[in-house]
């Protein structure tokens, strides 16, 4: 396992944008997809560290496609939408068919919005200050675990 801890969160997104877009040519299911043995998982720590594993959209047309069409998202897995800056994007649920819930993390790794989105829906969600990532899991998955605004987040990869 390799952790992003020690070099901060904002070094972490900028190795996630970079990785990701050294796997553009590559094909398989989702946004993620390396030869390599390991895949990223977000780690939020709340009252208790809880996991998700996550694909990664960091370019113009992986953060546009995002999670749509999509049926079914496990319970464990969500997307994580990275920048290598910080952004005032909004996300919307258009072709989106499932209801997902949103965190907005800022540079330092603090969560700054979390948000509830309903299929299908044009409402802008964005949270009141710039951020650098976002992760997208399945509805209520926030609250479900105690993790609120004002958590930290870090970045890890472990193998597959």
């Amino acid at each position: 396992m390799r952790s992003f801890r020690s070099v901060g969160f904002k070094a972490a997104c900028l190795a996630l944008v970079l990785l990701a877009a050294s796997c553009n040519g590559n094909t398989g299911a989702g946004p993620f997809t390396t030869s390599t043995s390991q895949r990223p998982q977000v780690i939020f720590h709340a009252r208790h560290d809880v996991i998700l594993k996550v694909e990664v959209a960091s370019t113009p047309e992986q953060r546009e496609k995002g999670l749509m069409n999509r049926t079914s998202l496990a319970p464990d897995q969500g997307m994580i939408f990275v920048w290598g800056h910080d952004v005032r994007e909004g996300f919307w649920m258009k072709n989106t068919l499932i209801p997902l819930s949103v965190a907005f993390i800022a540079g330092n790794g603090t969560i700054v919005g979390i948000q509830e989105m309903a299929p299908l829906s044009l409402d802008d969600h964005r949270p009141p200050v710039p951020y650098r990532c976002a992760v997208e899991a399945s509805r209520g998955f926030f609250s479900r675990n105690g993790v609120q605004v004002g958590d930290k987040v870090s970045l890890e990869y472990v193998k597959r």
